[in-house]
């Protein structure tokens, strides 16, 4: 049912993102990267904001007198599959639990149950597998 790796989720729509949007908060998010670390992170050096006890950066700027407000790795994950929305119910996650991460080959899109599984190999740093609805295999998480 769902192809959680690629691009069938993530779709060109008209909405508040447009390509000409994504490419101004893509080329501002790349000015803000890090070198790839050892594990491949690309970290997000710029403003942050916190949700609970993570924070996740953020890409604020104002066009045509309209403000708009992005978080970081779901530009990087967007720009790199070059698409202006993500459907629900998927959401961007971090494989490797670091959310401030902008690699996208570390960010795939998975649902909110498969991503908050993840919590689990996150807190014992050993990732026992996921899998979608269908019982297809998921990557692993990134250590």
């Amino acid at each position: 049912m769902f192809n959680l790796i690629n691009s069938d989720f993530c779709v060109n729509k008209p909405g508040n993102m447009n390509s000409s949007i994504l490419k101004t908060f893509s080329d501002i998010l790349q000015s803000r990267l890090s070198d790839a670390d050892e594990t491949g992170c690309k970290i997000y050096n710029g403003p942050i904001k916190k949700s609970g006890a993570t924070q996740y950066g953020i890409i604020r700027k104002t066009i045509n007198h309209v403000p708009y407000e992005f978080y970081a790795h779901r530009i990087a994950k967007m720009a790199a599959m070059n698409c202006t929305t993500i459907e629900p119910p998927l959401q961007c996650s971090h494989l490797c639990h670091n959310s401030l991460c902008c690699n996208p080959e570390h960010i795939v899109l998975e649902t909110q149950t498969i991503n908050n599984n993840r919590i689990f190999c996150k807190n014992f740093q050993y990732c026992t597998g996921h899998t979608d609805i269908n019982g297809k295999a998921l990557p692993n998480c990134i250590f």
